[in-house]
């Protein structure tokens, strides 16, 4: 044990001289044997919140507008994953919200009743992850900031203010692509999983972040729409946006979602 403790604090000064925060942040979020202060895999089941507190938010004040089930995918998965392609240019031409419901249900909405699961893998089926839309130019829907219930497959409306100024000053100069429909905004709850596996925990959530990420972009290929992934945005002015701390709900990555150009 004590030959492990010098081993991991000889490291910790190896990546402190580095001033390698990606570095240190792997090195603590490792899972070791044998040491106290490794995540606690092995957890008191009695110990697991409330499914309705750890697995969603909900906003019950706000208007709630139901979404149209998933409609069948014409395109089979190897032409999906062969034809994917990352788009930056769109036609301002608008995406139906039968198109928007079906990449949400087909990305993360609840596929049991009574069950958290989602269609991604999550670390001990905790998804701590929650999606904000942002809606632009989507035939059915509203302009404004919007939140997906992934239980009852509906959009809670957090305000109806047209998005576009607000984006344009979210994301880095130039990277906010013209005729876009929307922005999905996918945020993490790091308490959500961090009470059972600690800091491995915030690696955990951003592979999950790259899973319901693909399936998005996977759906809307085979609408014939596109989409491009940034991470290119001021982190605070989002938090501010979507009216969360940034604390323990923090913004890990966009999506912009489009009718491309014909190629």
């Amino acid at each position: 044990m004590n030959q492990i403790v010098r081993q991991f604090e000889h490291i910790q000064t190896q990546l402190a001289q580095k001033e390698s925060h990606a570095s240190l942040f792997h090195e603590q979020s490792k899972t070791r044997p044998n040491v106290l202060f490794a995540p606690p895999v092995n957890f008191d089941p009695a110990l697991l919140p409330d499914f309705s507190r750890r697995a969603f938010k909900e906003y019950r004040l706000a208007p709630r507008i139901s979404l149209p089930e998933a409609q069948p995918l014409p395109v089979s998965l190897d032409k999906l994953i062969r034809q994917r392609r990352t788009i930056r240019r769109f036609t301002n031409v608008a995406v139906t919200l039968e198109e928007t419901a079906g990449q949400l249900a087909l990305s993360y909405r609840v596929t049991k009743p009574g069950s958290p699961h989602r269609p991604v893998p999550s670390g001990g089926a905790l998804y701590p992850l929650e999606i904000y839309l942002s809606s632009l130019n989507i035939e059915g829907l509203d302009q404004g900031l919007f939140h997906y219930h992934p239980v009852y497959h509906a959009l809670e409306c957090l305000s109806p203010e047209p998005p576009l100024s607000t984006l344009q000053h979210i994301f880095l100069p130039d990277t906010l692509p013209p005729g876009a429909a929307y922005v999905i905004c996918i945020c993490g709850v790091l308490p959500r999983n961090q009470f059972k596996y600690g800091e491995l925990g915030y690696r955990l959530m951003l592979l999950e972040a790259g899973h319901l990420a693909q399936n998005i972009l996977l759906v809307a290929q085979a609408q014939s729409l596109a989409g491009q992934p940034v991470c290119g945005f001021y982190d605070d002015r989002m938090h501010d946006y979507l009216e969360v701390d940034g604390v323990d709900e923090v913004c890990l990555y966009l999506l912009v979602i489009g009718r491309p150009y014909s190629t």
